[in-house]
């Protein structure tokens, strides 16, 4: 799916529960996966749907219109400790009661790491975040603020994400 089509489906989304709910409410979306990073960081890779995290639950049958997957809330266990102040806005359109957001890139690579799949790993390695990730901000988040440390209750799930991290860094960060 390309980012005009991400954008059209939010757009129309946007449109059909300002007609449902009328301008009195304000939704907020984060979308996370593919989606985020198509717009995030203009990721070519394809998906098939837009993955939120903690929609409520009135809006679930029509987000589910616009392929929108609420099912993945266990993704916010991959996500670093106050990933949410730094939640990036969806630019690109007037929405009238909705508003979308992206994790950071540095988050989202945080969650990629983590998660690992054959999916994820190729998203990592990939130009598109390779040229615009900041090291700076990712360093900080998982070594000086040790955010995902402080997001999990699992040490065993924190040595194997630093692990993983620690490799990436290795192969990828030129200081």
């Amino acid at each position: 799916m390309l980012k005009e089509n991400i954008l059209k489906r939010l757009v129309d989304m946007d449109n059909e529960i300002y007609y449902t709910y009328g301008n009195k409410h304000s939704f907020q979306f984060v979308i996370v996966g593919g989606s985020a990073l198509i717009l995030n960081c203009d990721s070519t890779r394809g998906t098939p749907d837009i993955d939120v995290v903690d929609l409520i639950q009135n809006i679930i049958n029509i987000a589910s219109k616009y392929d929108m997957n609420c099912r993945v809330n266990a993704y916010v266990f991959n996500f670093p400790y106050n990933y949410e102040d730094r939640l990036v806005p969806v630019k690109g359109n007037d929405f009238k009661v909705c508003k979308f957001f992206t994790p950071s890139l540095e988050d989202l690579v945080v969650s990629k790491i983590a998660a690992s799949r054959a999916k994820d790993i190729e998203d990592l390695n990939s130009s598109y975040i390779l040229n615009k990730l900041d090291w700076k901000k990712l360093i900080k988040i998982v070594e000086v603020d040790k955010e995902y440390e402080m997001a999990n209750v699992s040490s065993n799930a924190v040595n194997d994400f630093m692990f993983k991290y620690n490799k990436y860094k290795k192969e990828h960060y030129k200081s």
